[in-house]
């Protein structure tokens, strides 16, 4: 991955959120992770895609 990638995420829920890949911050190996989307309750995520082609 580079930085001029995307992501998209989806949940149980339904909900769908694309992301540049720019936007994520690095997160050493000590913390607990980076939050992309705040889930509600119960929600999941189900899956992760990178978009391959960038279509501007």
């Amino acid at each position: 991955m580079n930085e001029s990638d995307e992501i998209i995420l989806s949940t149980d829920k339904g909900s769908i959120m694309r992301c540049a890949v720019k936007e994520i911050r690095v997160a050493g190996r000590n913390t607990q992770g980076v939050r992309i989307k705040k889930l509600s309750g119960t929600e999941k995520v189900v899956s992760v895609i990178k978009i391959e082609d960038n279509i501007q």
